[in-house]
């Protein structure tokens, strides 16, 4: 009869004489090493665009579909690039993908640190179109998987637009009127919701960068290096002055509205316009279903001047240390040309991965721009701002929308540019 020893360094030997318990224990040593090998992979997504979070849990199923054994979470806290990511860097804490924004200054600043892994030499980063490669790298390396492009400009009711015969502005000049049309017709023209100072914030980049125009990196470099004043440049004031004339124009109380109410004011037809970037579009969408909305670009004072400022929406990355085998098949995963058109035509945005044709009816005319090369690159993103800086304008912004003294702002501006800069 044949006897087996089974037994370990906690627990006392238990000897097995029969032959059906032979069997017994070889079905259970069998299960027991198969229940290990599929033990469940967990990922963290920290994620920095509380809009898109719908589009990519649905991403991270279909990924779990193709990947059983691996699940990916996804984080997405308020404040995730400005606090979340830098505190959990400190703390040796970080998730196992996070998405981020690489041509912002504290992005570099982390790369630089090491903190960021260098994705350079993985084969899908050649999906992605060259010449974002180019525009996101950090002295001629990545560190991050870019999937999708955004732009900013003025969402509009199609129907309403309609009705009444107004026509899309062609300039600065034609947007006031509008205003002023829409208004005699009894609707109120915008809504801005400068509770959340981000978006008055954006709002100053988009028109700087078409006031300030194509001297605009070398300028703000000068300023930073305290060789020039943003006093002497017209442009920069009169981008203050047109941020604050518009608002002329919006719902009363702009800041005491935010993001989501601005959204839903708009969605339910209650403005006809609203000032904004492409990443509203599913927020827009969730909050009438049924509502027909586009966008056209923000008007220059001269129609040919009109430029889109665009940047990199969405782009992924992975800690330096210790990074797992499982987040680099998500962002191949992410990379495909399937998985990025189903992320680019759900999120409204531009995808920037190869072979990827989604026309998104909304931003169908900001595309025509972008195409045509009328665009520029958020100003925050060029040499001369400090980390830091960029956070500065949100508080900087409110306060001149708030306080309405434009020289007071064209100070604060030349002292947070100085302070911030570094070489």
């Amino acid at each position: 009869m044949l006897h087996m020893l089974v037994g370990s360094k906690k627990h006392k030997p238990v000897f097995v004489t029969h032959p059906l318990g032979v069997v017994l224990l070889v079905c259970f040593l069998t299960l027991g090493m198969g229940t290990a090998a599929a033990e469940t992979v967990d990922l963290e997504l920290l994620f920095t665009k509380v809009e898109a979070v719908r589009i990519m849990e649905s991403l991270a199923e279909q990924f779990r579909d193709m990947y059983p054994d691996v699940s990916v979470e996804i984080n997405a806290p308020p404040e995730a690039r400005q606090t979340v990511i830098p505190t959990r860097m400190a703390t040796g804490n970080m998730p196992e993908i996070f998405s981020h924004y690489p041509p912002t200054v504290d992005f570099r600043l982390q790369a630089r640190e090491g903190y960021i892994l260098d994705l350079t030499d993985q084969p899908f980063m050649d999906r992605v179109q060259p010449h974002i490669i180019e525009h996101t790298a950090l002295e001629g390396r990545n560190y991050a998987l870019p999937i999708s492009l955004n732009t900013v400009g003025v969402f509009y009711n199609v129907s309403m637009f309609e009705e009444h015969g107004w026509n899309i502005p062609a300039t600065y000049g034609e947007f006031i009127d509008l205003c002023k049309t829409i208004e005699e017709a009894g609707i109120t023209p915008l809504v801005f919701t400068d509770l959340d100072a981000w978006t008055a914030q954006h709002e100053f980049f988009l028109l700087m960068g078409l006031e300030v125009g194509a001297d605009t990196e070398t300028f703000f470099l000068d300023v930073a290096r305290g060789e020039a004043s943003v006093a002497d440049h017209p442009g920069y004031r009169r981008a203050a002055e047109k941020q604050l004339e518009i608002r002329d124009y919006g719902l009363p109380g702009s800041l005491g509205i935010d993001y989501m109410t601005g959204i839903s004011s708009f969605a339910q037809g209650e403005v006809a316009m609203y000032r904004q970037g492409i990443w509203a579009i599913p927020s827009i969408r969730d909050a009438n279903p049924d509502f027909e909305f586009k966008m056209f670009p923000f008007p220059a004072d001269s129609a040919e001047d009109t430029k889109v400022m665009v940047g990199v929406d969405l782009a992924l990355c992975l800690p330096a240390e210790d990074y797992r085998s499982e987040a680099l098949d998500f962002l191949e995963f992410m990379s495909t040309v399937e998985n990025a058109a189903y992320y680019a035509e759900r999120d409204g945005s531009f995808s920037v991965i190869q072979g990827v044709d989604v026309a998104t009816p909304e931003a169908a005319l900001m595309g025509e721009y972008i195409d045509g090369g009328l665009s520029f690159i958020w100003p925050k993103h060029l040499q001369g701002w400090g980390a830091g800086v960029p956070e500065e304008y949100t508080t900087m912004v409110q306060e001149l929308i708030s306080f309405q003294n434009i020289d007071l702002f064209l100070q604060e501006s030349d002292r947070a540019l100085r302070e911030g800069h570094r070489e």
